[in-house]
């Protein structure tokens, strides 16, 4: 190990690069290993989805909010308010909707807008906990479908990822302090190499919102319901009344709240309810958050489609929804 703090300059940060490269390999490995679908079980997409929960499987409950924006905005309830000096606002009209013309999500996102408030302030409202048992009989269905890496296995990857962070770490500190203690002042490389490698191991143990399982699940039914990947410029909002008491949605069957389910903002670009998704481009553009441009759903969780398409980044980025790059 002396031999090895001691080593000329230019020759330990190429062997410090090889290490880290079996480290990160390493880490990537275990994941593969602990992502994969060895479930056994077949996967069986929804013929008729409830796109508030294909929306929080592909966004969590960001997405969730959305598509109750959206509802509210494709039955003209939301009043859009522009300003010079503020970003977009909304205020709902509330002779617009009832209990019974809505479904539970809009309906609490409508009490929200009985104040004027900017299209993203809802994310960070906490107003998800208004429907937090439909969330968790989600979770549930996630959880017995095996749509996400179990937390065993989370918890092995993180150990695994936090002890070679570690390890790399160390080495480089202890390179960092000799080389300070004989006089050498040309560490700044090393310390790069540091802070970013350390890093870069810790980021292969963020959880995702759904493992190889889930992703296949979100790519089959997307490619099941691909009609609705772009939603036609004369497209009408058609629903039925919502049984608020059951939960369940009377307006699966609309053709853009089942394309916002699946695909995110960017199904309604070109489309009659194009508005709706510059609105959030705007809202992003003026400081509030991530908006329409990560507006669908799971890339980090790794779905393959592209961000604002339909499954990229899957949590929270201030108030889009895109943190979680992992999330």
């Amino acid at each position: 190990m002396q031999n090895f703090t001691h080593m000329y300059g230019p020759l330990f940060l190429a062997i410090y690069a090889a290490i880290f490269a079996v480290f990160f390999t390493v880490c990537l490995v275990v994941r593969s290993q602990i992502d994969r679908d060895d479930s056994g079980k077949r996967l069986v997409p929804d013929v008729d989805p409830d796109p508030y929960k294909i929306a929080y499987l592909r966004g969590g409950t960001n997405e969730v909010l959305r598509l109750a924006n959206f509802e509210l905005f494709a039955k003209q309830a939301l009043e859009e308010k522009k300003s010079r000096l503020r970003a977009t606002t909304w205020e709902l009209i509330p002779d617009k909707i009832s209990p019974d013309t809505v479904s539970p999500f809009a309906w609490e996102a409508g009490q929200y807008f009985t104040k004027p408030r900017t299209p993203t302030e809802i994310f960070r409202s906490g107003i998800s906990s208004h429907f937090a048992s439909k969330i968790r009989e989600w979770n549930d269905w996630i959880e017995n479908e095996e749509l996400r890496i179990s937390r065993e296995k989370q918890l092995k990857l993180n150990a695994i990822a936090i002890l070679l962070a570690g390890v790399f770490a160390a080495i480089g500190l202890i390179k960092i302090m000799v080389a300070l203690s004989t006089h050498h002042n040309n560490v700044g490389f090393a310390i790069a190499m540091l802070i970013g490698g350390s890093i870069a191991i810790l980021l292969n143990c963020l959880p995702r919102r759904f493992n190889a399982r889930g992703r296949n699940y979100l790519s089959a039914i997307q490619t099941m319901h691909g009609q609705h990947r772009r939603v036609s410029n004369n497209a009408k909002f058609q629903s039925e009344e919502s049984d608020a008491s059951s939960g369940s949605l009377g307006i699966a069957s609309s053709v853009p709240m089942m394309a916002m389910g699946l695909f995110g903002v960017a199904a309604l670009q070109g489309s009659s309810f194009d508005g709706f998704r510059k609105t959030y481009l705007r809202s992003e553009a003026t400081g509030g958050g991530c908006g329409a441009s990560c507006g669908g759903a799971a890339s980090c969780g790794g779905s393959g489609t592209s961000c604002g398409g339909g499954a990229s980044c899957g949590g929270g980025c201030g108030g889009g929804g895109c943190g979680g790059c992992g999330g």
